[in-house]
């Protein structure tokens, strides 16, 4: 099974206030960045900004909507090492002791937001806080005399997400699939 861990570098508080409070045009703005071709362009109501955003919340269980604000208004933290990989490679990466194991946190799902329920269980969305990040940021690496190459390198990879986070001044929010 493959899967695709995606982060982004983005206050919470950013993140929370668009969903409370979304800006006029936001819908628009996904429209141009993430165009569908099966689906021809919507004309937008001239009511309340907001509305239409915060209905579409109201049915998004799997956190897509959530993404595309993260990478419309945040940062993508690019990587090669997660684009395309195996579940257990993805979890042993996490587990690899990085920061002291901080990145561990990010295998369960800690939502941003609530989301509405989904049947099947809560989406793999989870974030670091910038004081989790400086901490793990830190603290030492765990012994990695049992990890192969390819696994340090992922560790390593997961580095340089906390890295970009801080150095932007934002915590990190990740999505998996």
């Amino acid at each position: 099974m493959s899967t695709s861990l995606r982060g982004y570098c983005i206050k919470l508080s950013d993140l929370r206030a668009l969903v409370k409070n979304p800006p006029a045009g936001l819908l628009e703005e996904f429209d141009q960045r993430f165009p569908n071709p099966f689906v021809a362009p919507k004309r937008r109501s001239k009511g309340s900004p907001g509305k239409p955003l915060k209905e579409l919340l109201k049915t998004d269980t799997e956190g897509r909507l959530l993404e595309k604000m993260c990478a419309v208004r945040g940062v993508k933290i690019e990587s090669s090492c997660f684009e395309d990989a195996k579940l257990t490679y993805v979890y042993k990466a996490l587990d690899a002791g990085m920061g002291g194991g901080v990145c561990e946190r990010l295998k369960e799902p800690r939502l941003p937001l609530p989301l509405p329920p989904n049947d099947g269980g809560p989406p793999w969305i989870s974030y670091l806080t910038r004081e989790e990040i400086e901490a793990g940021l830190r603290a030492p690496d765990e012994d990695d005399s049992g990890l192969d190459n390819d696994v340090l390198d992922a560790r390593d990879d997961l580095r340089v997400w906390l890295e970009t986070a801080r150095e932007h001044g934002t915590d990190l929010v990740v999505f998996g699939t």
